[in-house]
């Protein structure tokens, strides 16, 4: 993996955001990526800049898919799923007598 991730760095592109990581930007938008694509790149990216990547999807089942990618390339104790859909019903059901009465 080492191999793709350095020729993924040596890219034009992708040399743009991580100078733009590098060069303490607040934030950095990349679209147009899906698969397997994305989660190599945020592989990539984490390699060369060693620091916190925050990925927001709109469907859970997204993130879940990404989350499977990045778990199998980068070390599974660095990356972070966070449900949010289904904690915000679970606090809302705990918090709710008529939710929790059903």
């Amino acid at each position: 993996m080492k191999g793709f991730n350095q020729y993924l760095e040596s890219q034009k592109d992708v040399q743009s955001i991580i100078s733009g990581i590098e060069g303490n930007l607040k934030e950095q938008l990349v679209a147009g990526l899906s698969g397997s694509a994305r989660s190599m790149l945020v592989s990539a990216l984490e390699a060369a800049t060693k620091r916190p990547i925050l990925l927001v999807t709109y469907q859970l089942v997204q993130a879940q898919q990404l989350y499977d990618d990045l778990t199998v390339l980068v070390d599974e104790d660095r990356v972070h799923l966070y449900p949010v859909n289904e904690l915000i019903a679970s606090d809302i059901a705990i918090s709710s007598p008529e939710l929790k009465s059903q």
